[in-house]
């Protein structure tokens, strides 16, 4: 049954009803401006129906809306629709609800993978005996990717396009099986990972603890260190030449409200850096601009790539949104990344901060889990798509920053790994907030540990931050 609104007054999209048991009544409660509500009635406890929305677009249904109510129904010019509703009514026989996905790098092409994602349904039958569909769907974002024209990105499977998605493109899949199979690009260089330190205390780098901190890292199977200061002086270059002995990537990321000239500044630690090997240094050029005006401040990142590029043309940079931290900025990160602007560097990742999932007394729950940060990073999903970018989380977690105990609450190992697990389906770098407060000095002077470093060896240890390019190195 489809239930269609006056599409001419602004009306909803239609709405489909799919029942799997015959009802006995379907009533309609009548108001002033019309149909105000609708009643099904079966005679059995225990029936069950789906209620979907099966056009995504508006695009035609005025005209529909315009056939529809002609007598009698020509219903050559509504195929399209009731092939749509069709389809519906078959494929929610085979539901999926949870699917696998495995990979392996394109023979053809190192900068590739060959996914394939299989599906897993809950299967059902109706009075009628309509036959179920299967469908094995693309995955939206890459539907999405496929409308943008990503560089790449194709579908290998023989599928159709059976109807839309709306705003993230085309819906297609493999009729009639459980598996669809695509090529993904990925990007020429490494990912990185690893913490975040605030040291713009005098003695916080170039001192004999940054040893113990660095190898604390290591440890972990971390590639990569951030700390945050403003020098360029020599302690500042010994904290790189000792991450490049411990083959951590340096990650130089400064508060420009302290700094005269930030421009400057890039340019001096360019010099100072231009002969490391590429993946030894990276430059994180702002930390939370949030005073910055979009336009003044995308124009800015661009003179400091420029400058850096002037002398140092082979490690990476990171530019991170303006944190919208004022009134009326919410949802973050939508507003942010609407208001970032690409370099046009190639060697340059988009960055943002997030501390609104921070470890809670259970996790996941009825609130929270995976899906709840992957809805919320939704625009850096799209901001990587819509300009060929790749992602890094540059401040995270902060999990010693609440109530919970981070050396007992097993639940922050969990919170862990499900970040790491979207980082690596979509090729995010990332670095956790802070390096510095979670661990503690015992009496004895020794280091306690706690469960973010045992999170970090459980990821690292499975060798997925780079798994196809260390297969292409060996």
């Amino acid at each position: 049954m489809l239930l269609v609104c006056d599409l001419s007054r602004g009306g909803d999209l239609p709405v489909q009803l799919v029942f799997l048991q015959m009802p006995t009544r379907v009533s309609f409660q009548r108001g002033e401006k019309g149909t105000t509500a609708v009643t099904v009635t079966f005679d059995k406890p225990g029936a069950g129906l789906f209620v979907l929305k099966p056009l995504k677009e508006w695009r035609g249904l005025l005209r529909m809306a315009q056939v529809m109510t002609r007598a009698p129904l020509n219903e050559t010019e509504v195929t399209q629709y009731i092939q749509q509703c069709r389809l519906w009514s078959r494929a929610l026989l085979c539901y999926p609800v949870t699917f696998s996905e495995t990979f392996v790098r394109d023979p053809e092409n190192p900068h590739a993978l060959i996914v394939a994602n299989a599906y897993n349904y809950w299967e059902f039958r109706d009075e009628w005996g309509t036959e179920p569909l299967k469908l094995a769907p693309l995955p939206p974002l890459a539907s999405y990717g496929l409308l943008k024209g990503y560089p790449g990105l194709s579908v290998l499977s023989e599928a159709k396009v059976l109807g839309s998605w709306g705003v993230w493109g085309d819906h297609i899949a493999v009729v009639g099986s459980d598996v669809i199979v695509y090529r993904v690009p990925i990007h020429p260089f490494k990912r990185f990972g690893g913490f975040t330190a605030f040291c713009f205390g005098p003695t916080d780098i170039g001192v004999p603890g940054n040893l113990t901190e660095l190898d604390l890292i290591k440890r972990t199977g971390a590639n990569s260190f951030r700390p945050q200061h403003n020098r360029t002086d020599d302690a500042a270059m010994q904290l790189v030449r000792w991450c490049v002995e411990r083959g951590l990537q340096h990650v130089f990321n400064v508060d420009e409200k302290w700094i005269e000239d930030v421009v400057e500044h890039y340019r001096t630690l360019a010099k100072l850096c231009k002969d490391f090997p590429p993946d030894a240094v990276a430059y994180d050029l702002l930390n939370e601009p949030e005073t910055r005006e979009p336009r003044a401040y995308n124009a800015l990142l661009r003179r400091i790539t420029q400058a850096i590029r002037e002398v140092d043309k082979t490690h990476l940079i990171y530019a991170e949104v303006i944190a919208p931290w004022g009134p009326g900025a919410q949802p973050y990160p939508e507003a942010a990344f609407a208001n970032l602007e690409p370099t046009g560097d190639p060697l340059t990742v988009y960055s943002f901060h997030d501390y609104e999932y921070r470890l809670m007394p259970r996790y996941p729950n009825e609130r929270v889990d995976i899906r709840t940060l992957l809805e919320r990073w939704l625009p850096a999903f799209k901001f990587s798509i819509d300009h060929r970018a790749p992602i890094h989380l540059g401040e995270f977690g902060g999990f010693e920053q609440t109530e919970e105990d981070i050396y007992a609450n097993r639940c922050a190992i969990t919170m862990l790994l499900d970040h790491f697990r979207i980082f690596d389906r979509f090729g995010w770098h990332f670095h956790y907030y802070s390096n510095r407060g979670i661990v503690r000095v015992r009496r004895d002077g020794s280091i306690e540990e706690s469960l973010m470093q045992e999170a970090y060896r459980r990821y690292f240890g499975r060798q997925r931050l780079n798994a196809v390019r260390q297969k292409e190195s060996s």
